[in-house]
């Protein structure tokens, strides 16, 4: 029903593109003064008070940006989106949350996957890779990395013994393996307050 307004379409994209744009405030440090951190040991929270909802949300962000980008027609306004969306990695490798790096990866094979399906072309493929690996590369050195704060150097440390370390020893993966497991045989949910009577099934999964 959304596709047959596309002005309303284009409005929500660019809502849903520029909504994190609250965290640029954790830049400025800590804001104890308003009740709460924008920073959890470090890690990037802003206003959604978890590093992991925040870098899921940058994810679904980053996602609808590329579309921006692509459907945009003025080149200033594609260097604006370049800057936003390298902004929006360096929330998502700031929020040092590992599931929204597997998110994000697999965000943007489906992106290539769909330009390829598409027939978009070589310059469209060759595009997405380009701007996909600056905003990566823009959004890591722009990390905090001062005497107050020394980011960078964990999370590069972090996402190397992601990428590394073998299953058996990264229980986060084997829980998202046992969780996944458990959710096929359950494709229509599992029901409110159900966790408790799953978590041994996701422990028997992941051995």
């Amino acid at each position: 029903a959304v596709a047959s307004y596309p002005r309303l379409t284009s409005l929500l994209s660019w809502a849903v593109f520029l909504s994190p744009i609250t965290a640029l405030v954790a830049y400025r440090g800590p804001y104890y003064h308003l009740g709460f951190d924008l920073l959890s040991g470090g890690r990037l929270t802003g206003f959604l008070q978890n590093p992991i909802v925040l870098g899921m949300w940058a994810v679904i962000a980053v996602l609808v940006g590329l579309a921006r980008y692509f459907a945009a027609t003025k080149r200033w306004v594609r260097i604006l989106i370049f800057i936003w969306l390298s902004t929006l990695a360096n929330f998502i490798f700031w929020s040092a949350s590992r599931a929204a790096w597997v998110s994000l990866t697999a965000g943007l094979l489906l992106w290539f996957l769909f330009l390829l399906q598409k027939r978009a072309g070589i310059v469209n493929v060759g595009t997405l890779a380009g701007l996909s690996l600056a905003t990566l590369t823009v959004g890591f050195f722009l990390l905090p990395n001062n005497e107050s704060l020394k980011i960078k150097p964990w999370v590069a440390d972090r996402v190397v013994t992601f990428v590394t370390n073998p299953l058996e020893h990264q229980p986060r993966l084997q829980m998202w393996r046992g969780a996944t497991s458990v959710g096929f045989k359950n494709l229509w949910g599992t029901g409110i307050l159900s966790s408790t009577n799953y978590a041994p099934q996701i422990s028997f999964v992941i051995g």
